[in-house]
């Protein structure tokens, strides 16, 4: 060991991980994390760091972690989930250069490449975006986002004591608009119990168009780890020594994943054709109104208190003639909840497989979130498929 390089101490909590540092007794320091698929500086060490990147991008498909990368004038520019930004020219040593704004425990980074205008770019989870010329210094991004009006259907089994008027009023909608769409006669005033009655109502559904260019040439991203290079280079890798120990042999070593479709070894000309650019992901999201039921002895000042909200807006929402009168059992808007899906638009020769390697999601998830498409079978470009 280099004096120099310093020591760092290390809790050894099982005894798997004692075997580990009876193997590899140096532990990996902050340049050689920063770039989990390469390397550091002289001071780095690999090997515990490399079982801990082998096991989570093959053996732990749950693990959500990431680094997205980006070239741009011959520099290399990465970031990871959690916001810190480096940069390299040689992709063996690296210059820490920050860390992104935003971005927190539960707002990682969900996007990272380049703008419009070429400058670095990146996209949150909350949806808010930024730009920096020099890695350093980030502003505001704009992120395009669109409306669109939809109709929501609620349906209601009508029990002993109902009436279209306090169901309409448990629901947010109109008498009359009950009426109408259940075809009701003598204008509601005869209602059946175990009927069962629809109410529609208008919501919202937001659509975000990522502002960021993922870069076509590299993807680091939890589950695979590939660049474009001519088929002689390998990964770049430190040479062996006390203070480096080398990359795992060849048969211990990650596999470079450049395309996860069957075949790709045996014929060149599938394996040397390059995956089309990933596209950025498109986000919807819609609102929907939460609900609250009356209780015994509530009142709109508690029910208020309760849910975060007001009197008035209370009274606004739920269209109260008078203030001082609910009823037991009466449904009340109290507010609001916003739900994101995002979706990958299909590309042409995608795969549930493929897709699923390239955005780190596993195969059942994406079965599960999309039970229309089958597995190993070629979708229709420009379908979106959903990724969370």
């Amino acid at each position: 060991p280099r004096a120099s390089c310093g020591t760092t101490p290390v809790t050894i909590r099982n005894q798997a991980t004692a075997g580990l540092y009876y193997y590899t007794p140096y532990t990996p320091n902050e340049i050689a994390m920063v770039n989990l698929a390469s390397t550091g500086d002289s001071c780095s060490a690999y090997g515990n760091r490399n079982f801990w990147r082998v096991y989570n991008y093959w053996f732990n498909p749950s693990k959500d972690f990431g680094t997205w990368a980006t070239a741009r004038d011959g520099v290399t520019t990465v970031v990871d989930r959690h916001g810190t930004v480096a940069e390299s020219t040689t992709l063996t040593s690296w210059k820490r250069l920050g860390t992104l704004p935003g971005v927190s425990a539960t707002n990682a980074v969900d996007q990272f490449g380049q703008s419009e205008s070429g400058a670095l770019a990146a996209l949150l989870e909350d949806g808010s975006a930024y730009e920096s010329a020099d890695g350093v210094t980030w502003t505001s991004l704009a992120v395009p986002t669109t409306e669109v009006a939809q109709d929501v259907v609620t349906r209601h089994v009508v029990v002993a004591g109902d009436t279209v008027w306090r169901i309409s009023r448990a629901n947010g909608v109109s008498v009359s608009s009950v009426v109408a769409e259940n075809n009701l006669p003598r204008g509601g005033a005869l209602i059946r119990i175990g009927q069962t009655l629809t109410m529609t109502k208008r919501g919202v559904v937001k659509t975000v168009d990522s502002p960021v260019t993922l870069d076509p040439s590299i993807v680091i991203s939890g589950g695979s780890a590939a660049e474009e290079a001519p088929a002689e280079q390998a990964t770049p890798v430190a040479e062996a020594s006390d203070e480096t120990p080398a990359e795992p042999s060849d048969s211990d070593s990650e596999p470079v994943v450049a395309d996860s479709s069957e075949g790709a070894s045996e014929s060149d000309s599938e394996g040397d054709a390059p995956l089309p650019a990933l596209e950025p992901l498109v986000s919807e999201s819609s609102t929907n109104d939460v609900l609250y039921t009356v209780a015994r002895g509530d009142t709109l000042i508690r029910i208020a208190f309760r849910n975060t909200t007001t009197v008035s807006r209370l009274v606004e929402d739920n269209n109260i003639a008078n203030r001082n009168r609910i009823y037991q059992g009466q449904r009340l808007k109290v507010g609001e909840t916003t739900t994101t899906l995002t979706f990958h638009r299909a590309q042409a020769g995608d795969t549930l497989e493929r897709i699923g390697e390239r955005r780190s999601v596993s195969l059942e998830v994406l079965a599960t979130l999309n039970p229309s498409l089958e597995r190993g079978a070629e979708i229709t470009p420009g379908v979106k498929v959903r990724v969370s």
